[in-house]
């Protein structure tokens, strides 16, 4: 039997060794850069797949349970370090960009590739496509609907997009990062839409959004039964994670939002470990 190497700590080695790519030929700088900003992509970024109630595995085929439990990159995913989320994406995002421009374009295919796992990581970080290259990789469907989803903060969308396409976003091994990590930014998006529509531009004091209209719009968004509960959890997540700038006014069952910013660029925003603390809404309020 070959032997078991732990392969997040083989890739962390080889980084610590201080290599200089320049010893090595072009093509192996991109295919080493390519698998290493993979590892990247898929570190601390979600909790175990089998463990997810709304993902039976029982439902696929052999070879998609096979996918789900031994495929190595998404083994590593078992870790789930929230406040090592940025760093994971930034790195995934600059290794996958140096493969990708390192690639020639007599290599159509493997740029191709490597676009397709670099879009997911830019899309996760707030930056987004133009339609002219999507067209230039063959990516406009499934990707262009997906987009057009997750900017108008349309859950449903989102999600029929993901499971219409759901057997080329598992063999590309993006399916359930985006599943995971995008629709936080579709939800960011849905309640900036909500403060656009709703606010009033003529009133004293800080901007503000009701936790009863995030719920309408929650509804009509997913086409589901959400509850004011779910609406409010959503939003302090949200406001955990920085999408939001604010804090919540339980008793007038409000979010009081930051005079300056309150919806962050999705590029600008910090991820640390969700901790809700209400001895920052001072802080917020003089914001």
């Amino acid at each position: 039997m070959a032997p078991s190497y732990d392969k997040s700590a083989y890739v962390k080695r080889i980084e610590s060794a201080n290599i200089d790519m320049n010893d090595y030929p072009a093509g192996q700088q991109v295919t080493y850069k390519y698998y290493v900003g993979r590892y990247h992509l898929f570190q601390h970024q979600l909790r175990k797949v089998v463990s997810e109630d709304y993902l039976d595995v029982s439902c696929y085929t052999l070879y998609y349970c096979i996918f789900f439990h031994d495929y190595p990159l998404l083994i590593m995913m078992a870790s789930h370090v929230d406040c090592q989320l940025l760093q994971s994406r930034i790195q995934a995002e600059a290794d996958l960009e140096f493969a990708f421009r390192r690639c020639t374009k007599y290599h159509y295919e493997n740029k191709r590739h490597i676009f397709i796992h670099l879009l997911t990581v830019k899309l996760i970080l707030g930056y987004i496509p133009t339609p002219a290259l999507l067209a230039r990789y063959g990516l406009t469907v499934p990707f262009a609907d997906l987009i057009k989803a997750m900017l108008s903060g349309n859950v449903a969308q989102y999600t029929a997009v993901l499971d219409a396409h759901m057997e080329w976003f598992l063999r590309t091994s993006n399916y359930m990062l985006l599943r995971e990590r995008g629709k936080v930014v579709v939800w960011r998006n849905l309640f900036k839409k909500v403060y656009n529509i709703t606010r009033n531009p003529t009133r004293n004091g800080p901007p503000q959004i009701r936790i009863d209209h995030c719920l309408i719009a929650l509804r009509l968004s997913t086409l589901d039964s959400y509850d004011y509960m779910d609406a409010e959890s959503l939003l302090v997540s949200l406001l955990d994670q920085g999408y939001l700038k604010g804090y919540i006014q339980h008793y007038l069952h409000i979010v009081v939002l930051s005079k300056q910013n309150p919806f962050p660029p999705v590029a600008t925003v910090q991820i640390t470990t969700e901790v809700y603390d209400e001895s920052l809404n001072q802080r917020d309020r003089d914001e």
